[in-house]
Parts: structure tokens; C-alpha cells; sequence
């Protein structure tokens, strides 16, 4: 199987792009034959929870919510979510959303890393707003 993960600059490939490309980019390798063994060609998008792979990549969800895993254990686990403070070419910053009112960041060396993907957040806006002190119910 050959399968090509494309994407548009800022995200967001809808299926009707997919269902356009994936002829064009059948005809083309078609054409150059770069592949000399019988394959399947699937065309796909990176998904909702794409994985971060690139320094690029992880400049383009810099301020959003995302989801790494370590080779090493830290604090007794291996995998931790926060949003992307800051990106350097060495490594990341991850504000710990659970403890977002201390502000509390880590920071990770990309050889630290073992896998990372953007992780949406699909209850976010339907948090209720905290309750404020001595408002009634």
C-alpha cells in the first residue's frame, strides 16, 4: 500500500479535495512509474489529532493542545497534554493544562520525544464557566 497523507497550508483538507487529488496523483504515478511492484494508492488526510513530525510542525500549532509521548518517564509517566508554549530548535515548552492557574511549563528536548500529534479538544466551549463565590445555583 501506498499512502500519501497531504494536507493545505493551516490545515484543513476537506474529503471533496481528496476526492479530486486522488485521481490527479494516480495519473501521475501512472505516468513516472516510480514504483516498480504492484500497490494500492490511498490518499488521506493526517487526521484531526495529526502527528507533529517536523520542527515546522510544531510551529504551526504553537498556543494549541497537544499530546506527547517520552522514551523516558518524567514524573512517573510517559505521556503528558498541555498547549504549546514555545518551540525552539532544540526542543518544546507545554504549558501542564491541568495546573494552567500556576503556570506551570515543562520543557522537552525533541531527542526526548518519542511521538507528539496536535490533540483536539472536543469538549471544549462546552465546559461550563466556574461558579462564582456566593452566586446562587
Amino acid at each position: 500500500m501506498l499512502r500519501l497523507l497531504v494536507d493545505k497550508p493551516g490545515g484543513g483538507i476537506s474529503l471533496s479535495d481528496l476526492e479530486r487529488l486522488s485521481p490527479v496523483l494516480s495519473d501521475l504515478l501512472d505516468v513516472y512509474d516510480p514504483i516498480e511492484s504492484r500497490y494500492l494508492l490511498e490518499v488521506a488526510s493526517p487526521g484531526i489529532n495529526r502527528p507533529l513530525l517536523k520542527l515546522e510542525h510544531f510551529e504551526g500549532f504553537l498556543g494549541q493542545r497537544i499530546k506527547i509521548r517520552t522514551h523516558a518517564a518524567r514524573n512517573g509517566t510517559k505521556s503528558f497534554v498541555g498547549k504549546l508554549a514555545g518551540v525552539t530548535p532544540t526542543g518544546i515548552e507545554m504549558e501542564d493544562l491541568a495546573n494552567s492557574a500556576n503556570g506551570h511549563r515543562e520543557t522537552f528536548g525533541f531527542e526526548e520525544i518519542r511521538a507528539a500529534n496536535y490533540e483536539h479538544d472536543f469538549d471544549e466551549g462546552k465546559r461550563r464557566p466556574a461558579a462564582r463565590q456566593g452566586a446562587r445555583p
